[in-house]
């Protein structure tokens, strides 16, 4: 449609075939400073209508099949914003009652207004300039939204550009701490095995917090970094056997054998799609939490198995770690959510998150179940394999 305001959309449009309905309407409407186009079918009305028209009237005899249906589809494909006024021109009677019933086919809400014949110029002047009014406020509605839809789109641009932004600098940054701390480390190892022996009880406090504190550094921003991948990334997903991946991270981490931790794993597991490093990442990561979030002295128990849920099949890690409250449920798998003090379980408090996130990459899900001292069922849910 065109532009509003524009000669085309100040019209309206005239389809009455028989009689003189035509030229005395276009005559009374162009009495009154109004435009109007005679149209010789339904045919030549729907295609004048694409061009654009502030409103359509049509006499009852116009609406028999297929010209109906030919003038519901022009007017189904009317964009969202637009709701073309009718005004229908009806001799009275059991006519009318017939032409109501063909225009229920355009739904109780159609923008619909009845004239009877015969009837007076003031009556379809009036009825005419209301349709108008109603047209105009659809043609000030379609601005308004044209102009929001730029604004949202403008606003998007930003924010995508923003967090590009701020993804590159956050994985450069991780990236280039890593070579200072790396360095701390070797020089602190260094000063830890050949001269220690030269400090007093104080000075090797201190050099092991050095250490313990570089160490944990370089732990966060390896997360950071592998947060930052996973939002970054392409992942190309494929199905994925559970079996094999679980026996190989088994093999990979001695902190999963016995007498460390009990794992046990339900066979057989459901196949998933998913991108293998990424399912790798959030296993490693919710076995890591696991085990370490137990009672003093507690051996972690976790038991894993799948289940069908739909079409998608979840992964679940069942411990007798120490819980998590419920108020805690919806946060936990956030950057930096901590339930406990650092000096108690050590972490960076951003493993669940990515998990969470290389979990959304693959179109899955992520939740948990857990009381506080009863233990957790964490789970990950990814479309099933076929």
């Amino acid at each position: 449609m065109s532009a509003p305001g524009s000669i085309l959309e100040e019209r309206i449009l005239i389809l009455a075939p028989s009689g003189g309905d035509a030229l005395n309407v276009a005559a009374v409407l162009n009495s009154a400073a109004i435009s109007s186009r005679v149209c010789s079918d339904v045919a030549d009305l729907c295609a004048h209508f694409r061009e654009g028209a502030a409103a359509i009237l049509i006499a009852e005899e116009s609406l028999r099949k297929p010209a109906l249906s030919l003038l519901l589809d022009a007017i189904d494909s009317q964009p969202s914003w637009s709701d073309i006024p009718l005004i229908l021109i009806t001799s009275g009677g059991d006519t009318t009652q017939a032409s109501i019933r063909a225009f229920e086919a355009f739904g109780p809400t159609a923008n619909l207004t009845l004239i009877e014949r015969p009837f007076r110029a003031i009556t379809l002047v009036s009825t005419v300039r209301t349709a108008f009014r109603s047209r105009h406020r659809q043609y000030h509605l379609r601005e308004v939204l044209e102009r929001l839809e730029q604004k949202v789109k403008e606003r998007t641009r930003e924010l995508e550009q923003t967090v590009s932004e701020l993804e590159a600098f956050s994985y450069s940054v991780s990236h280039d701490l890593r070579a200072p701390l790396r360095a701390m480390q070797g020089y602190t190892h260094v000063l830890i095995e050949d001269y220690s022996s030269g400090l007093n009880k104080t000075g090797k406090d201190l050099l092991e917090r050095i250490r313990a504190a570089s160490e944990r550094l370089d732990r966060l921003t390896q997360d950071i970094l592998a947060y930052s991948r996973y939002s970054r990334d392409k992942v190309e997903c494929r199905p994925i056997d559970l079996e094999p991946l679980f026996d190989q991270i088994l093999r990979e981490y001695p902190a999963f054998y016995p007498p460390q931790a009990r794992i046990e794993i339900q066979k057989p597991l459901l196949q998933v799609v998913g991108h293998e490093p990424s399912i790798t990442q959030c296993i490693s990561n919710l076995l890591g939490n696991a085990i370490k979030f137990v009672q003093p002295g507690k051996t972690p128990e976790i038991k894993i198995w799948t289940e069908h849920i739909d079409s998608q099949v979840r992964i679940l890690f069942r411990d007798n770690g120490i819980g998590v409250p419920a108020e805690y449920h919806g946060r936990i798998f956030k950057m930096f959510e901590r339930l406990v003090p650092q000096d108690r379980y050590e972490g960076t408090g951003i493993g669940l998150a990515i998990v969470a996130k290389a979990v959304e990459r693959m179109c899955g899900k992520v939740g948990l179940e857990s009381v506080p001292g009863g233990g957790s069922t964490f789970w990950i849910q990814l479309p099933a394999a076929k």
